[in-house]
């Protein structure tokens, strides 16, 4: 490319001419760059916001059946856990007949939620939007917490012994099976009461991103 100097300038009308000229393709520059970086970040969001809307739906789902477990198997583990107390007040009692301690346990995904962080899409993203994103993923990763907790108590219930309520039991024995099968039906009651507000969460940022 050939760089052409500008010619002699003969007055000051030339110069500023020449000084116009120069500051306009600066400007031209300029704004060319500018938009080539906001179509950049335009398609970095838009990305970003097809991963967050597959992953938000797929974890809604997992979260809605998580919460619909939690309720179906909350009165068995209830019934256990009244009958150990049962036993604990010196009573016989009549252990719980053809009950079935059926759970599901499931981890929420945020691989999207990191790819958007770690990008920095989420700077590009409207206040709202971010704010309902960030919010939902904080429930998501509390929520998590509880199920990995509540997963493993509840296999300590799968542990404990066929009961046979003729049979003399240790009275510390029974006191540490209530104490665990007690837990395990705290955190059913959590996951059942706590998982609606989750499932608004989600939909509130579903809603934010337009499905």
């Amino acid at each position: 490319m050939d760089i052409h100097k500008p010619g002699p300038m003969h007055s000051l009308k030339d110069f500023l001419k020449e000084i116009a000229t120069i500051t306009l393709g600066i400007l031209i520059a300029l704004g060319l760059e500018a938009g080539v970086e906001a179509y950049r970040n335009h398609e970095t969001v838009e990305h970003a916001r097809a991963s967050l809307r597959d992953e938000l739906q797929h974890n809604r789902a997992s979260l809605a059946d998580a919460v619909a477990s939690a309720r179906s198997s909350e009165p068995a583990v209830k019934a256990l856990a009244d009958y150990l107390q049962t036993r604990l007040t010196g009573q016989a009692g009549t252990p719980p007949r053809g009950m079935q301690l059926n759970a599901s346990f499931t981890q929420l995904n945020t691989s999207g939620w990191e790819g958007v962080t770690a990008t920095q899409a989420l700077t590009h993203m409207p206040l709202e939007e971010a704010q309902a994103l960030a919010r939902v993923y904080a429930q998501t990763r509390a929520f998590n917490e509880l199920e990995a907790k509540a997963e493993s108590h509840w296999f300590d219930l799968a542990a404990l012994p066929a009961d046979d309520p003729s049979a003399p039991r240790p009275r510390e024995e029974l006191v540490q099976e209530a104490a665990s099968v007690k837990l395990s039906l705290a955190y059913q009651k959590a996951i059942a009461e706590g998982g609606p507000s989750v499932l608004a969460g989600y939909d509130r940022a579903l809603k934010v991103l337009g499905r």
